[in-house]
């Protein structure tokens, strides 16, 4: 069983998840200070039958994405529903955890 779990690690699947909910901000670009190009976002997710919202942070990183692909990503707004696919990212700063998805997809 560990053999058939670190396959499954090296290849990615184990760090997946898919999440619905609700921009909380309109898509943004920017530019990190070492040069790389990402799209930036936040989300509200409710999960049915509990309360509370957990928000997430949503990058994605331009170059991972073609001009047309990083369009359609932009043309999303506050307020839209959408389901984000990608690897979970936990960072810390200040003292604070941020809790994220570095996304695949926005659909």
């Amino acid at each position: 069983m560990n053999e058939t779990l670190g396959e499954a690690e090296r290849d990615g699947a184990i760090n997946q998840l898919t999440v619905s909910g609700t921009l909380l901000t309109d898509v943004t670009r920017s530019v990190t200070s070492t040069g790389k190009e990402m799209l930036k976002a936040r989300l509200a997710h409710v999960q049915p039958g509990k309360s509370g919202v957990m928000t997430l942070d949503i990058t994605v990183w331009g170059s991972d994405r073609t001009e047309e692909e990083k369009r359609a990503m932009l043309a999303w707004h506050k307020g839209d529903s959408v389901v984000v696919t990608g690897s979970l990212s936990i960072r810390e700063w200040q003292g604070r955890t941020y809790v994220g998805i570095v996304a695949r997809a926005i659909d």
